[in-house]
């Protein structure tokens, strides 16, 4: 097992596998990291990962306040944005913002841009009545839990399975590429065709009013 200095001393470093988290993980999860000597998902990258979920749940909440008129829940909700990203920058000064760490500057950053989205979605959904647009996002919330899962199991059929010498994301985005299209398009138009893949099945489950939850 790779040896990790004691955190703390020296220089401050949020490299993968030189940082607090990973020192963390090699005391307590050895052999078990996704990458060897560090893990997105290790023990002190949980507990922000549970605060970002908390910040929804609050979110939901100031939308289901039925003593609060429409305006003053749109006005919670963005400024509740605001602050939080705000702050998050703020943070973000002195304790970065890095998805892989999910930093608490990440979690506020993320989750204040998430309500800001949220909040607009709702004024122009709930207050200007313009829906049928969000008919997608609705089948897949519905199902969230299944998406999810088979978005994981496709990756495996998609990223993993070697189909000579190349897997199938590989193939196809290269054969976007030999049509004349610019790689980042190329990955684009790819990540579209996989999101329409996992949306098939999530969708025949709404339309026969299934909805499986946890």
């Amino acid at each position: 097992m790779t040896q990790i200095p004691v955190p703390g001393e020296g220089t401050v470093v949020l490299e993968p596998g030189r940082n607090l988290a990973a020192w963390v993980d090699s005391r307590w999860l050895p052999g078990k990291m996704w990458q060897g000597t560090w893990d997105p998902e290790g023990i002190l990258s949980t507990f922000p990962a549970i605060a970002t979920c908390i910040t929804g749940m609050l979110a939901g909440r100031i939308l289901l306040k039925g003593d609060w008129g429409e305006d003053r829940r749109l006005a919670a909700m963005m400024s509740a944005g605001v602050v939080s990203a705000a702050l998050g920058y703020l943070v973000g000064l002195h304790f970065p913002v890095n998805e892989n760490l999910w930093t608490s500057s990440f979690v506020l950053v993320t989750s204040g841009f998430a309500a800001l989205t949220l909040g607009t979605l709702h004024f122009v959904c709930s207050g200007l009545g313009w829906c049928g647009w969000a008919r997608p996002g609705v089948v897949f919330g519905m199902n969230a839990i299944t998406a999810y899962v088979l978005g994981d199991l496709l990756a495996l059929l998609f990223y993993q399975l070697p189909l000579g010498g190349a897997s199938l994301n590989q193939h196809v985005v290269s054969g976007l590429i030999r049509m004349g299209l610019e790689p980042r398009l190329a990955s684009l138009c790819y990540a579209l065709f996989f999101v329409s893949v996992v949306f098939a099945p999530v969708w025949l489950l709404w339309r026969r009013r299934i909805f499986i939850k946890l």
